[in-house]
């Protein structure tokens, strides 16, 4: 699935590029900056994911990856953090509407 991930950035990263010409070409400085953040998210999108190929290679690596920031599982995030502030209520309630 990581392959998958790398050649979709790839494959986004060659029509950035394009953008950036094409941008520069006609002097159009919103689509130069559009396209320079465009390859900056593909840049962290990149990093993302070989920092996940890295976490995967870890011994005991099947147990942690499904655990939050601070290492906790998500879960207990869920209940802890989500469900007791107002923000992660209004959440729960607006994703829990169906759209009849």
């Amino acid at each position: 699935m990581r392959a998958i991930g790398f050649i979709g950035i790839a494959l986004l990263a060659v029509l950035a590029v394009l953008g950036l010409v094409a941008s520069a070409q006609s002097a159009d400085w919103r689509g130069i900056a559009l396209m320079l953040f465009m390859v900056g998210l593909l840049a962290f999108f990149a990093y993302v994911l070989l920092r996940g190929a890295k976490l995967a290679k870890r011994p005991g690596a099947s147990g942690a990856l499904a655990e939050g920031w601070a290492g906790q599982p998500v879960g207990l995030f869920l209940r802890q953090q989500v469900a007791k502030s107002i923000e992660g209520r209004i959440l729960i309630a607006g994703s829990s509407r169906t759209g009849h």
